[in-house]
């Protein structure tokens, strides 16, 4: 999964808006102050999050589908500052994962079908949503109908009951894996076919972190203290309702916590300049190219690569720079040198090398199934 740091605008329907292999994505995306978007291509094909007709031709076959997919998803990164521009983007990002390969030897072996048309249905939604402007209001106001073509562009024809390594494989379009620990994105997860569980409505109990068993649209599932369970609440939209912590309100509505006695109001995500709440951080900001400065208690612009900044703040070089010895560095891109002890670091789905101290991508299975 990814790390919980990236941003995205969510659905609220306790699923976000799932991103093709990008479930590694970059360590400094901002969205939400770190609402924990996890980005996954395949999650995507199973549960449903994108939507809209064509605007413009379908892809012809997957790969173009998959370029079109990076390039937009790069745009929106390069137009909040998480990437510096889009061919760094597109080359920072795996295309070859363990869910890429065998989504191709499933095509070509009959096992799933690509839907031409509804993955050019996806794509329309898609580059809309990530043409967006950079701001939690922009975001917010997207219109999110119509989200049924992304889980329905590949078509799997394994029978509930059958082997699976992937969602997309499933009439059904769940694979429940035998291993929960599992990381499909690079390793063969073996699991069965299931039948897919019916939404939870609001006041349900649910499971915070399980993909299988979703609140209903609208809502999202909060954690119960000191406990692995959560309630499916609908995120408010009202200025001024009570709120225990960010999921509460509904972008671009944050908490203005007071962490004095735990609770705050949902208050709306300030411009730059303003005064804002420095414990919640971020997400109080609306512009997302900003973070709420702990010096000046205002939402300040993240600095470019050479702009100075503060080491005790992760947040004041935008996503494609990290703050060493108070100047903003560029992340390396791949091949590039990086010594997580020193502070330098990889851009994107990178990791750092802990034997050659250079950025490279996970290793991966090869397509499962044989």
């Amino acid at each position: 999964m990814l790390h919980a740091d990236e941003h995205l605008p969510l659905t609220y329907d306790s699923r976000p808006l799932h991103v093709i292999g990008l479930r590694r994505y970059n360590r400094a995306m901002t969205y939400r102050d770190r609402l924990r978007i996890a980005f996954a291509f395949f999650a995507c094909l199973s549960v449903a999050a994108c939507g809209s007709s064509a605007k413009k031709p379908p892809p012809a076959n997957l790969d173009e589908f998959i370029d079109r997919f990076y390039s937009a998803v790069c745009q929106l990164y390069v137009t909040c500052g998480d990437m510096p521009d889009t061919p760094t983007c597109v080359a920072s990002l795996q295309v070859d994962t363990t869910e890429i390969l065998t989504v191709k030897a499933d095509i070509a072996s009959g096992k799933v079908r690509f839907d031409r048309a509804k993955a050019g249905a996806c794509l329309d939604y898609v580059e809309r949503v990530y043409g967006a402007d950079c701001t939690q209001t922009a975001l917010a106001a997207l219109d999110i109908t119509g989200n049924d073509a992304c889980s329905e562009d590949f078509i799997g024809t394994v029978a509930d009951g059958g082997a699976c390594f992937e969602s997309f494989e499933c009439v059904s379009r769940k694979c429940d894996p035998t291993d929960d620990l599992c990381a499909p994105e690079h390793q063969c997860c073996a699991g069965t076919c299931v039948p897919q569980n019916p939404p939870i409505p609001v006041g349900g109990g649910c499971v915070p972190s399980s993909s299988y068993q979703l609140c209903e649209s609208g809502t999202v599932c909060i954690p119960i203290a000191n406990t692995l369970s959560g309630t499916c609440v609908a995120p408010s939209k009202v200025r001024g309702t009570p709120c225990t912590g960010s999921y509460n309100c509904a972008a671009p509505l944050f908490c203005d916590i007071d962490v004095v006695v735990g609770a705050g109001t949902c208050q709306p995500a300030v411009a730059t300049g303003a005064h804002c709440n420095v414990t919640v951080g971020l997400s109080s900001c609306n512009d997302l190219r900003d973070y709420c400065s702990w010096s000046t208690g205002t939402c300040t612009p993240r600095g470019a690569v050479g702009a100075p900044c503060s080491e005790s703040d992760a947040n004041s070089c935008l996503g494609y720079g990290h703050c060493v010895a108070s100047t903003c560095v560029a992340r390396s891109t791949e091949r590039g040198a990086c010594d997580p002890v020193a502070g330098l670091d990889c851009l994107g789905g990178l990791d750092c090398s802990p034997t050659t101290n250079t950025c490279e991508f996970p290793a991966n299975a090869p397509a499962c199934g044989g």
